[in-house]
C-alpha cells in the first residue's frame, strides 16, 4: 500500500465494504457527517435502505476480485466490515480468510493507504477476561468463525492496517445480542451466576465512532483497538433494562453456568454465547477513545456504559414483537 493521504483540499475517500450490515451501515452514516470525507458504500446487492445523499454506492463481493478492483478505484481508505459468523467451515474460510486476502491484494494493487478491519473480541476465547487491554491475553478462538477472523486480522496487520475489536454491540439493527439475551432469559426464566458478570458493551454508534477514528486518525497503522464503552456493565443492569423498556419477563431463579448449559439447546446457544453471560468479559477501551478524541469522530456517540435510546427501544420492540 503506497498512498497514505490525499492532496490538501481534496476529500479523503473511504470505501466501506459491508455497508448494508449492522455495523457497516452505521459507519457509513457516521463518516458521511465528517467534512472532508467522501464515502463510498459497497455491498453485494443494491441497498434496500436510502443512503445519505452524499454517499455513492458500488456493488462488490469479497469473493469476486474483479468487483473489488472496480469498487476500490480512487479510494484512500477501506473499512472492511464483512464477516461470516456461522458454523459452516467452508463459508467461513471463503468469506473471512479468502475474502479478506482478496480485498487486501486489491487494495495493495490500487495503492490504498489504509485498511480497517472490524473483527471481534471473540478471538480471545471464552474467558473470563477482566479489564483486558489489547492483546494482554493470547488469542484463543473457540469457533470456526473466530479462528478465521483471527487469520483475517493477521492479513490486515501484516499490511499495516488497523483492527477494531468490538465485544457485544447493541442498537438499531442488532439481531444477535439483545434478541438472543431476551430469548435465553425468557426461556430459562432465570439469571446465570447471579447476573453479576461484567461485560463490555458498546452501542453501534460508539463502534462506528471508533471505526471512523481508525479510518481517519493518525498513528494507528498496525494497531488493534477495543471498540467498547469506557466502563463494563453487569449483566443484571442489561436484564433490568430489557424488563423495563421491552417487557421481557424478569427471571425468577438463578442457575449456575453448568445448570443453564444442561437446559439450553446447544444448537441454538453455543458454549461461547453462554459464557458471555456467565463470566466476566471486560475489555479496556481507553486506546480507542483516545483515538476518537484525537480524530474528532465521536459525533452523537455518547460514552455511557449502557444506555438504550428511544431509537434503540423502538427497534427492539419491533424485533421482539413487544408492545
Amino acid at each position: 500500500m503506497t498512498r497514505t493521504g490525499t492532496t490538501a483540499g481534496t476529500p479523503t475517500t473511504v470505501l466501506v465494504v459491508g455497508a448494508s450490515g449492522f455495523i457497516g451501515s452505521h459507519v457509513v452514516r457516521g463518516l458521511a457527517q465528517h467534512p472532508g470525507v467522501r464515502v463510498v458504500a459497497s455491498s453485494r446487492t443494491a441497498p434496500t435502505e436510502p443512503l445519505p445523499a452524499t454517499v455513492e454506492h458500488r456493488t462488490a463481493d469479497l469473493c469476486d476480485e474483479a468487483s473489488l478492483r472496480a469498487a476500490l478505484e480512487g479510494v484512500d481508505v477501506v473499512v472492511h466490515a464483512v464477516s461470516y459468523v456461522g458454523r459452516d467451515a467452508g463459508t467461513s474460510r471463503a468469506v473471512n480468510v479468502d475474502g479478506t486476502r482478496a480485498l487486501m491484494e486489491a487494495a495493495s494493487a490500487r495503492g490504498v493507504g489504509r485498511v480497517v478491519y472490524v473483527s471481534t473480541t471473540s478471538v480471545y476465547g471464552s474467558g473470563p477476561h477482566r479489564d483486558v487491554a489489547e492483546d494482554d491475553v493470547p488469542a484463543h478462538p473457540e469457533s470456526v468463525a473466530s479462528t478465521d477472523r483471527l487469520a483475517a486480522e493477521r492479513l490486515v496487520l501484516d499490511a499495516h492496517g488497523t483492527v477494531v475489536r468490538p465485544n457485544l454491540v447493541y442498537g438499531a439493527g442488532d439481531r444477535w445480542f439483545v434478541p438472543a439475551l431476551a430469548q435465553v432469559t425468557a426461556g430459562l426464566g432465570a439469571t446465570i451466576a447471579g447476573a453479576s458478570a461484567r461485560i463490555s458493551l458498546a452501542s453501534v454508534e460508539q463502534v462506528a465512532a471508533v471505526v471512523a477514528a481508525a479510518a481517519l486518525g493518525k498513528g494507528l497503522a498496525g494497531r488493534v483497538l477495543h471498540a467498547v464503552a469506557p466502563e463494563a456493565t453487569p449483566v443484571r443492569v442489561v436484564l433490568d433494562a430489557l424488563t423495563a423498556h421491552l417487557g421481557v419477563p424478569g427471571p425468577s431463579r438463578d442457575l449456575t453456568e453448568d445448570e443453564a448449559r444442561a437446559v439450553l439447546d446447544p444448537q441454538r446457544v453455543s458454549d461461547h454465547q453462554l459464557a458471555l453471560l456467565a463470566r466476566d468479559h471486560a475489555y479496556d477501551g481507553s486506546q480507542a477513545w483516545a483515538a476518537v478524541d484525537a480524530a474528532g469522530t465521536a459525533g452523537d456517540a455518547h460514552r455511557e456504559a449502557f444506555a438504550l435510546t428511544d431509537v434503540h427501544v423502538a427497534w427492539y420492540r419491533a424485533a421482539l414483537g413487544s408492545a
